[in-house]
């Protein structure tokens, strides 16, 4: 009888440190998992850094090859023809027009996401950038 009272306090207190052990494993693997959902959202935010950074480099370099091309090929001209009343202003301005939509068109859908997500709104960016190119290579003529 006594020996049966000690085998069953016995049996009591190991599985009482069984369920103690088990919610002590448990709080840890809980902060185990926090630990690497913040170091996953931090890895996240890195690459969504990195991927932001590379989408405004290939923006301001396409920006500028758009920018210069039609520069070579018709600005130079046109604003020389709307200087001496040949042509008008709102053909200058369709140049831009053009320009925004063949770097909209080569950024494609993916960039434009990525940009739009990092710098809300990038249409304005964009026409912004244009205006800074075109005066960029006029300043240097």
């Amino acid at each position: 009888m006594l020996q049966e009272i000690g085998r069953e306090i016995l049996l009591d207190a190991i599985l009482g440190l069984l369920a103690v052990g088990g919610a002590y494993a448990m709080v840890l693997i809980n902060k185990l998992a926090k630990k690497l959902q913040k170091e996953t959202e931090k890895l996240d935010n890195e690459d969504k850094s990195r991927m932001l950074e590379a989408a405004i480099g290939r923006l301001e370099d396409t920006t500028l090859k758009t920018v210069k091309k039609i520069e070579e090929k018709t600005a130079k001209e046109l604003r020389k023809a709307v200087q001496s009343g040949n042509a008008s202003r709102e053909e200058l301005v369709a140049l831009s027009r053009e320009a925004y939509g063949e770097i909209i068109e080569i950024m494609g859908p993916q960039y434009m996401e990525i940009l739009e997500e990092g710098m809300g709104n990038i249409h304005q960016y964009i026409s912004n950038a244009i205006e800074e190119k075109v005066e960029s290579i006029k300043a240097k003529q």
